[in-house]
């Protein structure tokens, strides 16, 4: 396998930067079907397809924007990890094509690439007629990058470190408003949905088969670390976003690792026995119930008051 060159780029190289950077927003906008008086759809794909370079970055940008719009609630991803991501497709689509010019930002790939490292084989692509071994593990990257981003979302962006449970929970109530978060698993079934969840979860799942809300379905991530289960009632007009994690994933520090922070006040309010209480955060369009069952604790967000969304949730078949 070809070595890898870890020094730093030289003066060429540097040289070449902003030609290369503006060729790559190019690509960006090509894959988004975004195109201005600065971005030719015809000069882009003639590019793509006599740069063997641009065609790996083409390629890989495209099966991650496929892959996150399948598997992942959206997110606003903060610019600094953009730039991250950005950086890590171009030093896969380098090595794709031998080129292993590698940055200190390549440090932050590390886990990555080590995964990649594992399960792909040597290749080499010294020509465009080698085009049809990418697509074997173009897939394989966006995934790897997925558990990435969505590791460095939560883990290192600080965007929920120092957050509160709830105040996630309403954000991700205020995307699915927005049509930004797509169900994994769709059922009108608790059953089938708890049964779903708990194999992605450790913990037991509990979603409330209700008489008067009709269940859509569920979705699993992590945060933080932590196994999250999320699911949407819909009554009538209004959702309600469920937000489930265990009890003992809950810490009252922020920022401390692998747990999920919980405000003071609600975490007093648990702990003296309390369930069912509502938890109102200025910022969202959404009212909160805060509520536990067994081992898991809750936040339900919806644009019903708390009293109809807890008459909602505890109404049984």
């Amino acid at each position: 396998m070809s070595e890898i060159n870890s020094s730093s780029f030289n003066e060429d190289d540097q040289g070449n930067g902003n030609e290369l950077y503006s060729k790559y927003e190019k690509i960006s906008s090509f894959v988004d079907r975004e195109f201005d008086d600065t971005v030719n759809e015809d000069e882009i794909s003639k590019d793509i397809n006599n740069d063997i370079d641009l065609y790996n970055r083409y390629q890989v940008e495209l099966a991650i924007k496929n892959e996150l719009h399948r598997r992942i609630i959206s997110v606003t991803v903060p610019p600094e990890l953009a730039a991250k991501i950005n950086e890590g497709i171009r030093v896969y689509s380098n090595q794709l094509s031998g080129n292993f010019k590698l940055t200190q930002s390549q440090k932050v790939f590390e886990r990555t690439n080590n995964l990649i490292n594992e399960i792909k084989p040597e290749i080499y692509r010294t020509s465009l007629q080698q085009k049809k071994y990418f697509y074997a593990f173009a897939g394989t990257f966006a995934f790897l990058l997925f558990i990435f981003l969505l590791i460095n979302f939560y883990n290192q962006s600080g965007n929920s470190h120092d957050e509160d449970l709830v105040s996630i929970s309403h954000e991700i109530f205020d995307k699915i408003e927005k049509g930004e978060m797509k169900l994994q698993i769709e059922t009108h079934d608790p059953q089938i949905l708890e049964n779903q969840l708990e194999k992605k979860c450790n913990f037991n799942v509990y979603v409330p088969d209700v008489k008067d809300a009709t269940l859509l379905g569920g979705v699993f991530n992590e945060i933080n670390g932590v196994p999250v289960a999320h699911f949407i009632h819909r009554k009538g007009n209004s959702i309600i976003y469920t937000f489930q994690t265990k009890r003992n994933e809950i810490t009252d520090k922020p920022n401390e690792k692998d747990k999920l922070y919980l405000i003071s006040e609600v975490r007093e309010r648990l702990n003296k026995g309390e369930n069912w209480f509502p938890c109102q955060q200025k910022h969202s369009k959404g009212n909160a119930a805060i509520w536990f069952k067994d081992d898991v604790l809750c936040s339900s967000i919806s644009k019903m008051n708390f009293e109809q969304i807890h008459a909602t949730l505890t109404d049984f078949r």
